[in-house]
């Protein structure tokens, strides 16, 4: 995790190799006791990136602004 200017930046171990990333996080779902079964797991990475998408499209102007791109435990949960 990096800290530059106010924000934590989490750089995944995950590479450029699409199916590589999906086996990941599956298996890190799986491993949070998160059901995997009949492409749910692919379900969840698919909603997680659209969010992620979103969030990132969103411009910040200040410590404030910066809740909007927040995705924690609460978030997840």
């Amino acid at each position: 995790m990096i800290k530059i200017g106010g924000f934590y930046f989490y750089i995944s171990p995950i590479n450029n190799d699409l199916n590589e990333a999906v086996k990941y996080l599956i298996g890190s779902l799986n491993g949070i006791n998160v059901s995997v079964d009949d492409n749910r797991g692919r379900i969840v990475i698919a909603e997680l990136s659209l969010t992620i998408d979103q969030k990132a499209q969103e411009v910040l102007y200040d410590g404030i602004d910066k809740e909007i791109k927040a995705m924690d435990t609460n978030y997840f949960s």
